[in-house]
């Protein structure tokens, strides 16, 4: 049976009513002791933010060079200072553009979509996906390790066009470990050792041979993407597919996921969007398109 974080969480935060609450939420969390915005799911992973943006500060001036517009610029600076700060507040976030990675002005679409979505949880950004006006799409392939996520997502999208993985997007074909559930599932190459923990396989886009030309992959799978990119290597160079990639997971990700994707299809337009909302620093966003 799903969670109510599985089954709600998708829906409720979008609305007037959670955006109303979520501050006082927050503030409480913060004065009891049980909450640093700045230590959120992620963001404190490898070395700590301030030491090292001052030691990358020259990789992140070419990151911001190599973006597309001056939204993306003052976004993604933004972020990376919000990063380096300890103080909760409100202010001095970019502008926020909550939750769709497809309704971008960027982006066009045309006839036979093919979407790869890397960690499709239960399915809530297929639907986002499919609600773009006129969609055409040949084929959805997603993603999802977690089993009961991936059971959510067979009992919705039962039809010949939909392939659902139950594994992780990763470099190679294998087995790795994870934990957590819902939204804060982390896959890690050694176990952990918590409560709850699995093993689980995990494959790459580039070994499923797709015949068909891809033309977009989504991913969001807790600081997985880099990995996840490289087994799509081949697969990126021969379709050049829109990317909307997650960057938020990791410090080193806020750097490495641009330079990589730069690096390996030089003509790809990047931008950068904020897809939360104050306080949080997650779901920010690398987009690349052609």
């Amino acid at each position: 049976m799903a969670t109510f974080t599985q089954k709600y969480f998708p829906k409720l935060r979008n609305t007037v009513f959670y955006k109303l609450l979520r501050p006082l939420w927050c503030s409480i969390k913060v004065k009891l002791g049980l909450w640093q915005p700045h230590v959120e799911i992620g963001i404190g992973r490898g070395q700590p933010a301030k030491d090292f943006f001052a030691q990358n500060k020259g990789r992140v001036e070419k990151v911001a060079s190599l973006l597309s517009d001056e939204e993306s610029k003052k976004t993604y600076l933004k972020i990376v200072e919000r990063r380096q700060s300890s103080k909760y507040e409100f202010f001095g976030f970019p502008k926020c553009n909550p939750g769709n990675y497809f309704a971008n002005s960027f982006f066009s679409y045309g006839k036979n979509e093919v979407l790869i979505d890397c960690g499709a949880f239960t399915g809530d950004t297929i639907e986002e996906f499919l609600k773009l006006p006129n969609m055409e799409y040949e084929r959805i392939i997603a993603f999802e390790p977690e089993p009961e996520n991936y059971r959510i997502l067979e009992n919705k999208f039962s039809e010949s066009k939909f392939t659902l993985i139950n594994a992780g997007a990763w470099n190679k074909e294998g087995e790795l470990y994870f934990s957590g559930s819902g939204v804060l599932g982390i896959v890690s190459e050694t176990p952990k050792g918590v409560e709850g923990e699995i093993s689980i396989k995990v494959c790459s886009i580039d070994g499923l041979h797709l015949q068909e030309k891809v033309t977009f992959i989504k991913m969001d799978i807790e600081g997985s993407e880099l990995n996840a990119l490289i087994g799509a290597k081949e697969t990126i160079l021969r379709d050049k597919p829109k990317l909307a990639i997650c960057i938020y997971h990791s410090n080193e990700d806020m750097v490495r996921i641009a330079e990589w994707i730069h690096e390996l299809v030089p003509e790809y337009k990047l931008y950068v969007r904020y897809n939360m909302s104050p306080p949080y620093l997650s779901e920010t966003v690398l987009y690349a398109v052609i």
